[in-house]
């Protein structure tokens, strides 16, 4: 029978194996980095920490003290004296991460600019205007204001994982687990005013840029679609002046369940623009239309009224559970 707990050694941070060591005799903290696959490159040789646990079989008293932290510098080749450092059992090794290492960021431009492709972030201070600059700038074909900047949302991989499980079991055999992995990974559609970015790159419409962002520059849309409760759902040329019924027009109309009152433009960057009311609702302000647009016209809201029925139904059972409620707090005060 074994009386004791099995004796090991953990090491985390930036080695290639971090873990659990079963400890050995004449131990040291050369051993373990050597056992734990040695360094990653991200990892700094300075301040590697020991925390030890507090056996002390004679103490009488509880202290506040959990733990002894010792810090070892050594080299990469663990060729120092520290290296040679004596471990014992249940130490915690943590190799920190180098505060300067930063591995390469990229980033990408799609579409209308002269170099489209992957670049390297080269600063923290990068922004889009700095990436427009660097593929060459626009072609003479690009839709400056539909420019848009696409940028993945960030999940913790932990609950990355476990929401795609849960909903993977829930929806069976209908979606397979890469599927819903691309459910589960929102992306983001920044619009950009690159007409601000151009006048003023300080502005904070010129955003910085994060890993993966995407910058995409489409050729110019010279159709403008109009959706929604339309007589007839088309995609029609886009004419300048033009006023918005002038395109509503175009469709057909809009059909009795449309209103107008809320229709709203999506811009070819992802804006999008609302009807306007002043004066209580007496005057109305219809969103602007630009070349590449999409004109939505939303559906009325179906208010279902409640029968004279239901509302003596609904009140019977309020009633009976307000008695309920009384009979219990009877019950309990004898």
């Amino acid at each position: 029978m074994d009386l004791q707990d099995e004796r090991v050694v953990t090491i985390n941070g930036e080695v290639r194996k971090p873990g659990t060591i079963l400890f050995r005799n004449n131990y040291t903290l050369k051993d373990a980095l050597l056992e734990s696959g040695g360094f990653t490159d991200a990892a700094t040789v300075y301040r590697i920490e020991i925390a030890r646990r507090l056996v002390d079989p004679a103490a009488a008293g509880i202290s506040d003290k959990v733990a002894e932290v010792i810090n070892i510098d050594i080299d990469r080749n663990l060729d120092l004296k520290g290296a040679q450092f004596a471990l014992q059992p249940f130490d915690l090794v943590t190799v920190r991460r180098n505060p300067a290492y930063v591995e390469q960021k990229q980033v990408s431009v799609e579409g209308e600019v002269m170099y489209p492709g992957n670049y390297a972030i080269r600063s923290k201070k990068d922004r889009v205007s700095d990436l427009l600059n660097r593929s060459g700038g626009f072609s003479p074909t690009a839709y400056q204001e539909a420019v848009s900047l696409i940028r993945r949302a960030k999940q913790p991989k932990i609950q990355q994982e476990e929401k795609v499980k849960i909903i993977a079991e829930d929806l069976a055999d209908s979606l397979d687990y890469r599927k819903v992995e691309e459910l589960l990974d929102p992306v983001v559609k920044i619009a950009i005013n690159m007409e601000e970015i151009l006048r003023n790159p300080e502005s904070d419409e010129n955003l910085y840029l994060e890993e993966g962002d995407v910058l995409e520059v489409p050729k110019k849309d010279l159709l403008v679609k109009i959706s929604g409760e339309v007589y007839s759902p088309t995609k029609t040329t886009f004419e300048s002046g033009r006023s918005l019924q002038y395109y509503l027009n175009r469709a057909g109309g809009i059909t009795e369940k449309g209103r107008k009152k809320h229709i709203y433009v999506v811009y070819a960057n992802g804006h999008i623009a609302k009807t306007e009311k002043y004066l209580f609702g007496l005057i109305k302000k219809y969103p602007r239309v630009l070349t590449g647009a999409d004109i939505i016209v939303p559906a009325k809201t179906i208010k279902t009224r409640v029968s004279t029925g239901e509302i003596i139904g609904i009140a019977g059972v309020l009633v009976s559970m307000a008695g309920m409620s009384i009979s219990v707090m009877n019950t309990l005060r004898k």
